[in-house]
């Protein structure tokens, strides 16, 4: 049986929720983790009792667990491709200080990575998470953007939908956004394939059962779909 259970705004409340599902007979969990505050000395011992877990998007487990999420790699990689054909000469990592998840943190290293790999020019903007979540305050960016160059294209690049929903309106005329996890239609975005991503997560548990003591923790990864503004 697998049963979602929301688990509140807290790793420890969402790891309190997986004990109350283990000690109700539940055998086969999905964990959309919300940061890395979950109890993984818990699940590890649920685990070792018996409990299928795969975990999904943005917390990465270890091996006590299998993991399904986007291919965070190639979706820097390709929205870094659209900002070249666009004509950017400037590239910027939009952060969120305070967002303590792996899909973040692998998006970052990955813009970083390729960044160089192309020797392009890139710097990272690192903007307070709070105020992005509950759209108070200026973000931390405004004065940011009045230092940027206007006689040129800048490319930035928002780690999640989130900060590109609260965040468009605000950029100067010469930047262009490209964001992972969906955004405003008007901005190039590379999203999530969910259901895809879903049904793998239900394949797996199902794998982790039939293998018994033979099963292997596995790290699933699903390229998303690219989605471009008409121009």
């Amino acid at each position: 049986m697998t049963v979602l259970e929301p688990g509140g705004d807290s790793g420890e409340e969402q790891s309190r929720a997986a004990l109350r599902l283990a000690a109700g007979g539940v055998r086969n969990i999905v964990v959309w983790g919300v940061d890395r505050k979950l109890d993984f000395g818990l699940f590890h011992r649920l685990r070792v009792l018996g409990v299928n877990q795969v975990f999904f998007d943005r917390i990465l487990p270890g091996e006590f667990a299998d993991y399904v999420g986007l291919d965070n790699r190639g979706a820097l990689e390709t929205l870094i491709d659209c900002a070249v054909k666009d004509g950017a000469a400037d590239f910027i990592f939009l952060d969120a200080a305070g967002l303590d998840v792996d899909s973040q943190r692998e998006r970052r290293e990955s813009f970083i990575a390729a960044c160089r790999r192309r020797n392009l020019p890139h710097r990272l903007l690192e903007l307070p998470w709070a105020e992005v979540l509950h759209e108070t305050g200026n973000y931390g960016c405004d004065e940011f953007f009045r230092t940027l160059p206007r006689q040129k294209t800048v490319a930035l690049f928002g780690g999640n939908g989130q900060l590109a929903h609260v965040l468009t309106g605000r950029v100067p005329a010469n930047c262009r956004f490209y964001t992972v996890d969906g955004g405003p239609a008007e901005i190039t975005s590379y999203t999530q394939p969910m259901h895809k991503m879903a049904e793998a997560c239900f394949a797996a548990l199902d794998r982790q059962r039939k293998a018994g003591a033979r099963w292997t923790a596995r790290d699933y990864r699903l390229p998303g779909e690219l989605h471009r503004p008409a121009r």
